[in-house]
């Protein structure tokens, strides 16, 4: 961004434990630090399974935090109960990788975009509808598929209503939790398109959850990568490749394909698997597959540091001399 704004959504230091039938804990995130700021969209991206889609439904309060601190607009929300929770929800909004888990396949598009202007404005029926139909053709579609139910959609105008609701009460923070993955390729640009250029009349904050590293590094302001419920690195999108230090960004940067590779290179594997969730190490969590891994890195997790302008990582290799910078 060219000027600096104001932090919409703040996640300090936030955790989030389940606990097993079998009597075991499992941190699904741990000690979390990370901001989206007005105007700004942050990218979550790693492995299926390493917390990012715990870390949204944190975000959008939809799970309990074990410890830690969310502020929105600097406002602390941790604890919010159910009817101060109804405040919050109308300011974040959250759109799910799969639209039609959302709406009723009984219920009409057009009732299912009126609900948000009956319940959160109180409009009219009437007042509902013609803000309804204007919600349609935000998202590009036909007044037409005001009266069509789910199953007359295609994944991507399921996507485009899901989104129509989202975004129209205007939200201060929209988290998107892979709205796009199951998405034709043609219909995701669509969609990043439409939510870009939303965007920028609105000005809103934006929280995707996402597996496309192109994606995250032509749209975000910020990508932080995430591996077994830590983020290991944060940097702006326009440096990802250029910049990433951290040897599990840079095996996922090297596990795209390219049409432009050599074929006569050999694929770069991360070896190994991820170690239990449940029964971590003691040390750095990408200890175990690191191949550039010291004998502090069995022994301590290391902290995110401050290696720049917008740029930190928790590795030991790449750790300045000075004190740890809090991550932002």
């Amino acid at each position: 961004m060219s000027e600096k704004k104001g932090k919409i959504l703040e996640l300090s230091h936030v955790s989030r434990e389940f606990e097993l039938r079998s009597g075991e804990r499992l941190r699904a995130v741990a000690d979390v630090s990370l901001s989206v700021g007005q105007g700004e969209c942050v990218f979550v991206v790693g492995e299926s399974g390493c917390g990012k889609s715990t870390l949204v439904k944190l975000a959008a309060r939809m799970e309990t935090l074990t410890s830690g601190k969310i502020l929105f607009e600097g406002e602390d929300v941790t604890s919010l109960r159910e009817r101060e929770l109804r405040w919050y929800r109308r300011r974040v909004q959250i759109v799910l990788q799969d639209p039609g888990s959302v709406c009723s396949p009984r219920m009409k598009t057009g009732r299912f975009l009126m609900e948000p202007w009956i319940n959160f404005e109180k409009k009219t029926r009437r007042e509902a509808r013609e803000m309804a139909l204007y919600s349609l053709e935000r998202v590009g579609l036909p007044k037409e598929y005001f009266g069509k139910y789910p199953h007359q959609l295609s994944g991507g105008e399921m996507q485009r209503v899901a989104i129509a609701r989202a975004i129209a009460l205007h939200p201060r923070l929209l988290i998107c939790d892979e709205a796009t993955s199951a998405l034709d390729v043609s219909v995701q640009r669509q969609i990043l398109d439409l939510l870009r250029e939303h965007q920028r009349e609105t000005d809103y904050g934006v929280l995707f959850v996402c597996h496309d590293l192109a994606v995250a590094e032509d749209l975000g302001n910020k990508v932080a990568v995430m591996y077994l419920g830590h983020v290991v690195e944060i940097m702006t999108g326009g440096s990802l490749r250029r910049q990433a230090v951290h040897p599990y960004t840079r095996a996922l940067l090297d596990s795209v394909l390219s049409v432009c590779a050599d074929r006569r290179e050999p694929l770069r594997i991360l070896p190994g698997e991820p170690p239990s969730p449940v029964n971590l190490p003691e040390g750095c969590v990408f200890c175990s597959r690191c191949r550039h891994a010291e004998e502090i890195c069995a022994r301590k997790m290391p902290e995110l540091m401050s290696l720049g302008e917008g740029h930190w990582a928790a590795c030991w290799r790449t750790a300045p001399v000075s004190d740890p910078v809090p991550a932002g």
